[in-house]
């Protein structure tokens, strides 16, 4: 099979006079963004952590290195999300919700401990 005509899965551009990549996302054929988030547990955390991350790059960018004070959320940049277990569960908060995953990240490390002594006590019985 050949590579000549593949797309790239982003849109490489070069740095900005200041420095920084200019944001471009790559769309579907169909014209739509999606993200697909992981899961299984710590995998479903660790994604939304990336993601965090991610979105902490995309501010930086849009905003040349100054801090406006608002954290990005992956729904003003996406049109669609879907994930599987725990990564489901992200992909609930941060697109149905509209959670930024600062928030999705509290609420994992709040839901994590009573899910896990939940699971115990249920296979213990």
């Amino acid at each position: 099979m050949s590579t000549e005509n593949a797309q790239p899965t982003t849109d490489s551009q070069p740095p900005t006079s200041q420095g920084q990549p200019e944001l471009s996302l790559q769309t579907t054929p169909n014209g739509k963004k999606l993200l697909s988030l992981d899961g299984g547990g710590v995998r479903g955390y660790s994604s939304v952590l990336i993601l965090q991350a991610i979105m902490e790059e995309v501010k930086k960018i849009e905003t040349n290195g100054q801090d406006d004070g608002k954290e990005r959320k992956p729904c003003d940049y996406f049109d669609l999300c879907g994930g599987t277990s725990t990564g489901g569960l992200a992909a609930l908060m941060l697109f149905r919700l509209e959670m930024a995953p600062s928030a999705v990240k509290t609420a994992y490390e709040d839901l994590a401990p009573r899910s896990s002594a939940s699971a115990r006590r249920s296979t213990l019985s």
